[in-house]
């Protein structure tokens, strides 16, 4: 086999040439290497078996007879120390193959392969590597990475947190001597630790990780900017949204003085900045950076590339908060069916993009349609993230929403709650998604009749909102539209018109489609309030609004 080749030059010149090999057997294909090694008569040996069984019977036989077997017949200490280094090599050699196979059941090299077979590859894998290695823990280790970012990429945070917690126990051992190495444990095991929501030990992590790369590689190598990248991510994903923009923007800065503005990791910190500012309401300063980064990964990635869905995914979000309900739907379906295709339906990722993709029907007001997607993206959340898990609570949110706007007002305060108790307990009270939620309750209490409940969750969500997202941002423009209605039903006609005002300014400003929704019921209140002259102002507004639209 050409990756077990002694002479450098002899070798796969890169990791993809391995993987090209690898798809090559699979498929029955003549290998670009020649027959000179047994591990090439190992798997010319199991050609005649397809699928699964092919692809788990070379990492088995390499992990099981990869790296013994070579000392038959040797005596002489010459012979048997020549007999240790080859068999170190031959360690190396495996270990190395078996990553680059490992490495290509990830959806980023493996595109739309079958997923089962890629968990039949890694289960198999992982069954194995402690046996074949329980010798030499930092090939172990190295190989357990491997198979736990794999699985964190197909969604399985529950085995990459397994895999990864046992490589970061194996890296200690040789801390010292691999201190890079033990880096990128840290930086892997964090970013599984924060999606499964333990944000503190995450948190240890990341910094631990930046520490170690500074010291070793500099404080503006592409390794170390990602992992404080990272840190950017967590305090975003926590709600501190003003660290998590000091991060972002430091590390942008630096990603493009110091790794130029096509690096991935210079597009990554694009994204990442531009996702923070649409969520804190500075959209102007979002889109060129959402076009931007969704560009650049369609020119040096692919289409179907999980961070190329990723960017994708977030200029849609973007779309929507602005209004552009048509451009919005055309980049979500793009995500999720390029999630689908390549990630897989049960991946939390295609499930994400399955509960974005009802919520926008939803308030497009496709109640039917939308309520199929939701429906599907709470089961697949609930069993591939468990019940109280940020994205399950997100689907729970969109689905109760739904559920609403379909009349079934009982369930949806059931989801609602649900959701709301889940990103508390999580995320805590001043996270944006809880002040969202916050809205919705207030408006689904309001509807049962529990009106003292509906308006102490309108003041508290509204003074909350005001005091971290920017005063235009439509979180705290709907909750200004809903709490003003509210009031206008209690006849309280001067409060109702402070807050239908302030969410009608709002949506002026960002030339939002909501301008629409609200202004009906500024007309309404101004004929309740027996003020007819300012209603015909308002009422004038409003068929200037339509005559636009309509043109």
């Amino acid at each position: 086999m050409r990756a077990l080749r002694k002479a450098p030059n002899e070798r796969y010149d890169s990791a993809k040439s391995m993987g090209d090999d690898i798809r090559r057997y699979l498929a029955g294909d003549p290998l670009e290497a020649g027959p000179e090694s047994t591990l090439y008569r190992i798997k010319k040996s199991i050609r005649k078996h397809k699928g699964a069984f092919a692809a788990t019977a070379i990492i088995v036989l390499l992990l099981l007879v990869g790296i013994v077997g070579t000392s038959t017949g040797w005596s002489s200490a010459r012979r048997q120390a020549a007999i240790a280094v080859e068999e170190k090599d031959r360690a190396e050699a495996v270990k190395d193959f078996v990553t680059t196979m490992l490495a290509s059941v990830d959806p980023e090299i493996s595109g739309v392969m079958d997923k089962e077979l890629m968990k039949l590859v890694l289960a198999e894998a992982s069954d194995k590597v402690d046996i074949a290695f329980k010798d030499r823990p930092l090939l172990e280790a190295k190989l357990r990475v491997t198979i736990g970012n794999t699985y964190k990429s197909l969604g399985n945070y529950a085995l990459a947190k397994e895999q990864l917690s046992e490589a970061l126990q194996l890296a200690k051992q040789s801390e010292k001597t691999n201190s890079l190495f033990f880096a990128e444990c840290l930086n892997d095991t964090g970013l599984v630790l924060q999606a499964l929501g333990e944000f503190d030990t995450a948190k240890q992590m990341f910094e631990e990780s930046v520490f170690i790369r500074s010291r070793e590689v500099g404080e503006f190598h592409q390794s170390t900017l990602n992992s404080i990248g990272n840190i950017g991510g967590l305090a975003s994903a926590r709600g501190d949204l003003d660290e998590a923009e000091k991060v972002y923007r430091k590390n942008l800065k630096l990603s493009i003085q110091h790794l130029g503005e096509i690096d991935q990791q210079t597009i990554t910190a694009t994204n990442n900045l531009a996702a923070l500012l649409s969520e804190i309401g500075r959209f102007e300063e979002a889109e060129p950076l959402f076009t931007q980064s969704l560009a650049a990964r369609r020119k040096h990635l692919t289409d179907l590339h999980p961070l190329t869905l990723a960017s994708a995914s977030n200029l849609a979000t973007w779309y929507q908060r602005m209004g552009r309900y048509e451009e919005s739907e055309k980049l979500m379906r793009e995500a999720y069916e390029g999630r689908l295709q390549v990630l897989g339906e049960a991946h939390t990722e295609t499930l994400t993009s399955m509960a974005n993709l009802g919520g926008l029907l939803d308030y497009m007001k496709k109640h039917e349609e939308a309520n199929v997607y939701l429906v599907a993206a709470l089961e697949g959340q609930e069993k591939r993230m468990g019940p109280d898990a940020v994205n399950t609570c997100m689907a729970a949110t969109n689905l109760g929403v739904n559920l609403y706007h379909l009349g079934d007002v009982e369930g949806a305060t059931v989801h609602l709650q649900r959701a709301f108790d889940g990103f508390m307990q999580s995320l805590g009270p001043t996270h944006s998604y809880t002040l969202s939620l916050m809205n919705s309750l207030a408006v689904m209490y309001e509807q049962s009749g529990k009106i003292d409940e509906a308006i102490a969750y309108y003041k508290q969500s509204l003074e909350t909102q005001r005091a971290i997202l920017d005063p235009r941002h439509p979180t705290i423009l709907e909750t200004a539209h809903n709490f003003g209605i509210t009031l206008m039903d209690l006849k309280r006609y001067e409060e109702a018109e402070r807050y239908l005002l302030e969410a009608l300014a709002g949506w002026q400003t960002l030339q939002h489609q909501n301008e629409q929704l609200t202004l009906p019921y500024i007309v309404d209140l101004y004929i309740a309030w027996e003020k007819p002259e300012t209603a015909a102002k308002y009422r004038a507004m409003l068929s200037a609004e339509k005559g636009s639209s309509a043109e």
